[in-house]
């Protein structure tokens, strides 16, 4: 009798995991991995600058009132543990060269309007002869694209889209992967009056998400999302954050707590700003309802502390702690509860060194796919899993060492390492002779080494 037998499906943990991990991105820096999908506060394109993240004054090619930021990353990479198996599963490593070419401009000094574009291909060739690893070979997208209408006054309009092609592998030794195709597109109003130390901003996008081989995992939402912030110091303001997502997946629900949609709604206060020169405070804190249409729904508390810290312009530490929730594939949602710490050196003008370590603490919603589907055990095949509710303790880090060779050209060699421990297995079941079809052990492992020549102009 066969104890472990592997197949091409993908099992439900290695699922749950991936379809959590939305926060494995193309980039080279990537802040302590977490399982939230939908953060706290404004979403998508609107936290940030995207893509462009260059100085207009150090970087970039004018060209008339358009400035320019091209660059291009060469990396080679060692991947410990590419499909994140545990060590009885026999990991497999892998050598792995990274081609990334990008382009951003913008327009100088916009009043009437101004636009911003963004995009980056991270093209991916796994060394190997074996095919399995050859066919991982693929590449990935992400690109930004905004417009808004007066965005130095009182009122201003902003169209926007975002979209991301991620690469990830399945977690079990197979051709199939979860590249996934996110698209975001929407609308922002801003409203300042009285020279902006009072704002109000409301936002709509439409999400989809689309899998290259994984279509049970697709799913659309809409998210709308509500700000106001008050400046009462110049660095310094308070706000709430309200957000709904209406979230639908493709796939229609086999059982009860599997492919559920769901209504997650946010609402959060906090204080965001400096409380002395040098020191820097994060708080915000409020309450989330994931409103499931059947089973549990997440009803509890949510919100983030952060303490930085700048010893000098060259040196920053800072710490803190995040409680959030998201969807998930099964067992409806799943609550993360992560601690971390970051610092950033900078030294003689050339060189930095950027570190970020986290423990994360993930609980899923309580699931039986035996008690969910009774009958499954006389249909031929059934799935248990060891636990009702999967808890897991993971650890995340992320070192890496800058130098710039001359104002355009840099390198950076880094260390990233992932380990989630825990003691669930998930087992795909022939119920007519108790073989074991399939066997996923949730924990693993995985270590990753690089080098990078990096031309940013």
């Amino acid at each position: 009798m066969s104890l472990r037998r592997r197949t091409a499906a993908p099992s439900w943990a290695g699922v749950g995991l991936t379809l959590a991990l939305l926060g494995a991105g193309t980039g080279v820096a990537q802040s302590p991995p977490s399982y939230i999908q939908n953060n706290i506060g404004l979403q998508g394109f609107l936290d940030g600058e995207g893509i462009r993240l260059r100085s207009t004054e150090e970087r970039g090619i004018r060209l008339g009132q358009i400035l320019l930021w091209p660059s291009f990353l060469l990396e080679g990479r060692w991947d410990s543990n590419l499909f994140q198996l545990d060590d009885q599963e026999a990991p497999r490593s892998v050598p792995v060269v990274r081609l990334v070419p990008g382009l951003a401009l913008t327009n100088l000094n916009p009043t009437t309007f101004s636009y911003e574009f963004g995009t980056e291909v991270d093209v991916r060739v796994y060394a190997s002869s074996d095919e399995t690893l050859q066919d991982q070979t693929n590449a990935g997208v992400k690109a930004d694209a905004r417009f808004t209408i007066l965005p130095k006054g009182p009122v201003s309009i902003t169209l926007q889209d975002t979209f991301r092609r991620t690469l990830s592998a399945q977690n079990t030794e197979t051709r199939s992967t979860y590249n996934r195709n996110t698209n975001r597109v929407g609308a922002r109003v801003d409203v300042k009056p009285g020279g902006g130390a009072l704002a109000f901003i409301g936002a709509y996008d439409f999400v989809y998400n689309a899998f290259d081989d994984f279509e049970r995992g697709e799913y659309m939402s809409h998210d709308i999302v509500f700000r106001t912030a008050w400046r009462f110091y110049p660095k310094t303001e308070a706000f709430i954050d309200a957000s709904l997502s209406i979230w639908n997946w493709t796939t229609e629900p086999e059982f009860a707590s599997s492919y559920e949609d769901n209504m997650p709604l946010r609402v959060v206060v906090g204080l965001n700003g400096f409380v002395t020169k040098k020191l820097a405070l994060l708080a915000k804190v409020g309450f989330g309802n994931s409103f499931h249409d059947n089973g549990p729904s997440y009803e509890n508390a949510i919100g983030q502390a952060e303490l930085a810290y700048t010893f000098s312009p060259s040196i920053l530490v800072a710490g803190g702690f995040v409680r959030d929730f998201s969807p998930s594939y099964y067992g409806n949602f799943f609550v993360e509860n992560r601690s971390y710490l970051r610092s950033q050196l900078r030294f003689m003008r050339q060189f930095a060194i950027d570190l970020s370590a986290a423990y994360h603490y993930v609980e899923f919603a309580e699931f039986d796919p035996i008690a969910a589907d009774p009958d499954s055990a006389n249909d031929g095949t059934y799935t248990v899993v060891s636990h009702k509710e999967r808890q897991d303790h993971q650890v995340s880090a992320h070192l890496r060492f800058n130098v710039d060779l001359t104002r355009w050209l840099g390198m950076s060699v880094g260390y990233e390492l992932r380990g989630v421990f825990t003691d669930f297995t998930l087992t795909s079941r022939v119920a007519q002779s108790g073989d074991f079809d399939y066997m996923d052990a949730g924990t693993y492992i995985r270590h990753q080494v690089y080098a990078s020549l990096n031309v940013v102009y």
